[in-house]
């Protein structure tokens, strides 16, 4: 009822907590049975902790080395929970500015994340989707946390989580940054790399390998021509009569010179990046990169000498690796859209509707690398390498709410085209097209030196990606 805060609003009936003190049946130490802020490792209080993006944190516990906590909304950075005034109206409609609470989780978010966890771990582990967090429960804060007192209280959600290396900054941009110590560059023949690429493909035919359209400017020409309404045969705005399939994306799972993989020499530390800039690898850091380089040399060795990985046909490290991260997050969509569920697709007032401004949670960032062994062999998930996270904003066909008119449920129709923004704003992200994800700004001048052919062969894995996506989000197994 105060104007002027605000707070996360996802049009979805809420859900009740009724666990009435309920354990989760997860092992919680007793630490953490309370509710924590991260402060500045100089003030170290006797809990390690590891931060994970603005507001959250990832704790060990120290009883059981490998079982790791998510506390997520502890703290805005390690200034607790700051306040913050925006002197612009939310949206197009007007009004004085706002002011909203940064750091934490609220009850009703906390609860649509552990709820929708639970339903889409039970749903969907025995397909091999992994969740890769543990709905556990939430705390609630009390004075001095409540920075707009007590009618907004701030909470934070407790899981268990298996990791915390996302696809989009961690991996795929990793990778990016990586490509020159992965492939041999003067072993790239031009001629054969373009013709990874279908003879359909805007400027293949022009003999420049510059020419050649990227993966990401595809996909955002596809999302701006079939958004807001999906149009039968239009595929874009500049390229429209080319579908985004087969006949336009390379395949280097099916190439068999154009990828001309090395392994990385173990003495040859690349820089390391932050939102700073890069820094020169500590020996901590050199120790983990020697295991690292060496543990991929003896991978694609045996790559090599079986003549592929796991059915495909390639002996290509980096095709299978592409391919296979594309159709784990194409089977996570996939599922969860069979089960008439958003990842937390909407407008609301924040948004500008005339500039067709959505929230979307399907983002490259909200996939997790899993570390090795996460699940025996054979368990459905042990040959998964990315899981899924970030649940707070989900929410299902039945339960959406129309703000406008209060109606609760929507069409079928009007469901499915929510969920196809869904789809092709995913595949966008995943291929770099969106700032959810990706190359951090200080590093995008070291990728942009990248020779042409390695930036050309950046655009066949994400291809790659894209092909696993599709194969993974359409059951085409």
């Amino acid at each position: 009822d105060v104007p002027d805060i605000v707070v996360p609003a996802i049009p979805a009936l809420d859900f009740q907590d009724i666990s009435s003190g309920k354990e989760s049946g997860v092992p919680v130490p007793e630490f953490l049975k309370v509710p924590l802020l991260k402060f500045p490792a100089s003030t170290f209080s006797g809990i390690a902790g590891v931060a994970s993006g603005v507001r959250s944190a990832l704790i060990k516990d120290p009883q059981a080395p490998n079982l790791w906590f998510r506390l997520k909304g502890c703290g805005n950075v390690d200034q607790g929970f700051p306040v913050r005034v925006n002197p612009n109206p939310p949206g197009p409609s007007g009004g004085s500015g706002w002011r909203d609470i940064r750091g934490c989780a609220f009850p009703h978010t906390a609860l649509r994340e552990l709820k929708m966890t639970q339903l889409l771990t039970s749903e969907l582990a025995s397909r091999g989707v992994v969740s890769v967090n543990t709905a556990v429960g939430f705390a609630l804060y009390s004075a001095p946390h409540l920075p707009l007192g007590p009618d907004f209280p701030t909470a934070c959600v407790l899981m268990k989580t298996l990791g915390d290396r996302r696809l989009g900054s961690h991996v795929l941009s990793g990778l990016e940054l990586l490509l020159p110590l992965l492939v041999d560059d003067a072993k790239l023949n031009p001629e054969k790399l373009t013709q990874v690429f279908p003879s359909k493909r805007p400027g293949r035919a022009e003999g420049d390998l510059s020419k050649i359209a990227t993966s990401a400017e595809l996909m955002s020409d596809y999302m701006l021509g079939t958004l807001p309404v999906r149009q039968d045969g239009v595929y874009g705005l500049t390229w429209p009569d080319l579908p985004r399939d087969s006949s336009v994306l390379a395949d280097l799972t099916k190439a068999e010179h154009a990828l001309p993989e090395v392994p990385p020499a173990a003495l040859k530390f690349p820089k390391q990046w932050t939102k700073g800039g890069f820094e020169i690898m500590t020996p901590f850091w050199q120790k983990l990169w020697q295991e690292a380089a060496e543990q991929y040399s003896t991978a694609l060795s045996k790559c090599r000498e079986g003549g592929g990985v796991e059915g495909f046909t390639s002996s290509h490290v980096l095709a299978y690796l592409y391919s296979r991260v594309g159709y784990d997050a194409g089977c996570v969509l996939r599922g969860m859209h069979g089960l008439g569920v958003s990842w937390g697709t909407y407008q609301d007032q924040m948004c500008r509707k005339d500039l067709d401004e959505w929230h979307c949670n399907a983002h490259a960032n909200n996939f997790v690398l899993l570390p090795e062994g996460s699940f025996p062999e054979g368990v459905p998930g042990s040959e998964a390498i990315a899981g899924f996270v970030d649940l707070d904003m989900a929410f299902t066909r039945d339960s959406f709410v129309n703000v406008e008119t209060g109606c609760v449920g929507v069409s079928e129709t009007d469901f499915e085209a929510l969920l196809w923004r869904e789809h092709v704003g995913l595949m966008e992200t995943l291929v770099g097209g969106d700032v959810s994800s990706g190359v951090p700004a200080v590093a995008l001048d070291e990728v942009g030196r990248q020779p042409i052919k390695l930036r050309v062969l950046r655009s066949a894995l994400y291809d790659t990606l894209l092909h696993g996506y599709l194969r993974g989000y359409t059951d085409d197994s």
